[in-house]
């Protein structure tokens, strides 16, 4: 837990000094190599594979383990200095990793289940079980050999937090259908609706509701320059789910 990533104002950046901490006498990619070789040493060299992210654990059908190991460093986020003193403090914890790429990944996990449960909470229940069903409806039509390959290749590389993210944006009216099917059909087109509105040209009090929404936990946007996908996208997706539903 010492060890940790900031984030701040880049105006005015928080310093190791100001926060009394020092340099760690290690690296990120070091610090998750030191976890494979433990890992190693427990289960053996073969069953370890490195990924970008995450280090697999595999082991035959009889020992059944299939795990995904994360390293990761506590993510600290502070806000501007405030107080007579010049003090700040951390407004948000989370989470933080390197790839093997070299690009920082954030997260916000206490965050995110406390939000997604909320959520869930307020559409009875019906929040999860959609995110559930389009995932499977994803995996449906990558798996599918008689869909084109480009639309088996799409749905394939969409995020499964991404879908989270999506169907957490939907307004909470969207859920309170009698039956789950129109609750899904509800969510495939308020998400066409809204991510097929362009934002360019526009003033800010006139952007689509895309520009605003934000990752489950209510802290980082949703389509940004550190995201992984995009609003075409996601927008090409849920055109894709529409047409294999027919709805």
């Amino acid at each position: 837990m010492d060890a940790f990533f900031m984030d701040g104002p880049q105006s005015d950046f928080p310093t190791l000094g100001e926060l009394g901490r020092e340099p760690l006498p290690f690296r990120f990619d070091q610090y998750k190599a030191h976890i494979a070789w433990c890992l190693q040493q427990e289960f053996g060299a073969r069953a370890i594979t490195i990924g970008k992210k995450a280090i697999h654990v595999h082991r035959d059908d009889n020992e059944k383990i299939h795990a995904d190991v994360v390293p990761a460093f506590t993510f600290q986020l502070y806000g501007p200095r405030s107080g007579p003193f010049g003090l700040r403090g951390v407004t948000e914890n989370g989470i933080a990793l390197i790839t093997s790429e070299g690009r920082r990944i954030t997260n916000f996990p206490d965050q995110h289940y406390a939000n997604g449960c909320a959520k869930n909470d307020r559409t009875r229940r019906r929040y999860k079980r959609v995110v559930r069903i389009l995932k499977r409806l994803r995996n449906h039509i990558a798996e599918n050999p008689d869909a084109p390959q480009s639309i088996r290749a799409a749905a394939k590389s969409t995020a499964s937090f991404l879908i989270d993210c999506l169907v957490y944006n939907c307004p909470d009216t969207v859920f309170e259908n009698a039956e789950i099917y129109d609750d899904v059909v509800g969510v495939l087109r308020y998400l066409s609706a809204v991510l097929n509105d362009p934002a360019d040209g526009r003033t800010l009090l006139g952007m689509p509701s895309w520009v605003f929404w934000r990752e489950v936990n209510g802290i980082k946007p949703l389509f940004g320059l550190e995201q992984a996908w995009t609003v075409a996208g996601a927008a090409s997706f849920i055109g894709y789910a529409r047409a294999y539903m027919e709805v």
